[in-house]
């Protein structure tokens, strides 16, 4: 028991050092981007054109305070996940078909491969003629940014998988819908899930472009009109904002797809 309650307790020590050696290391390095920061800041020649971290954050807060920068986050944050639900799905898809058909990888792909190399903004001027300048053309702008990322890892994760599993799937009578929901997405899953990251990654860049060229709204538009009015500060502060919400996205995402996807993640691995 005394044995048992010691392993325990060296464990927990263990722990609480890494924890704490992440937390210092993070701290360190803070301090260290804050002071090459302000040095940068009070280098340049026009200082009111480049805010030090004070200045940004002070702004920061304001903005914070009188509820701008939370309704301009939420009005990019609801264009990025729809987009990105729409687009995962379509990808998933897509990435499924061509990985289980050489027949629909020899008809897509080709496509797939060619319309991914065309940045999503390039699309914007003939989407603003087609739907506008409302909130249907930048969710399509953020699709396009996501689906062929997704299919693209959906289609290497499908390749991946060991080919006798579908074999004595086939061979035990399974359907295509079950071999697709039990063994083609259970297999893909670490695939998947990385495409997804990617996207999200790709999807704020995308988002901000498009609120950057024809918006009232978000922090894209924030930015631009800050730009226009040269207030820098609010441009640093929102450019913070998207950062935070990024950060803060990509951990959530990670966290669901652990906590309702990890045993699909260990099949995956598994081969």
């Amino acid at each position: 028991m005394t044995t048992s309650r010691s392993h325990a307790t060296i464990g927990i020590l263990r722990k609480l050092r890494r924890v704490a050696i992440t937390v210092v290391a993070f701290a360190l390095s803070l301090v260290g981007l804050c002071f090459a920061w302000s040095l940068a800041a009070i280098s340049f020649d026009a200082q009111n054109l480049f805010p030090g971290p004070l200045a940004s954050l002070a702004r920061f807060g304001e903005l914070m305070a009188n509820g701008e920068l939370l309704i301009a986050s939420l009005y990019s944050l609801m264009r990025i996940f729809v987009g990105f639900a729409i687009g995962c799905a379509l990808g998933v898809i897509a990435g499924s078909l061509m990985g289980m058909s050489r027949i629909v990888r020899a008809a897509l792909a080709p496509y797939i491969h060619f319309i991914r190399f065309i940045p999503p903004v390039a699309w914007f001027a003939p989407v603003l003629l087609w739907v506008g300048a409302g909130e249907a053309g930048k969710i399509i702008l953020i699709i396009d940014t996501t689906v062929f990322i997704v299919a693209i890892n959906t289609m290497l994760g499908v390749h991946a998988i060991n080919v006798d599993k579908i074999r004595m799937a086939l061979a035990m009578g399974a359907t295509r819908a079950q071999l697709f929901l039990r063994i083609i997405l259970p297999g893909a899953a670490a695939y998947i899930f990385t495409g997804m990251r990617l996207a999200m990654g790709n999807s704020f860049a995308t988002i901000v472009a498009a609120e950057l060229l024809a918006s009232t709204s978000g922090l894209g538009f924030m930015i631009t009109n800050a730009q226009n009015l040269l207030e820098v500060p609010t441009m640093f502060a929102a450019i913070l904002m998207l950062g935070i919400l990024g950060y803060i996205s990509d951990v959530v995402l990670e966290s669901l797809v652990r906590r309702f996807g990890g045993r699909y993640l260990l099949e995956s691995k598994g081969g």
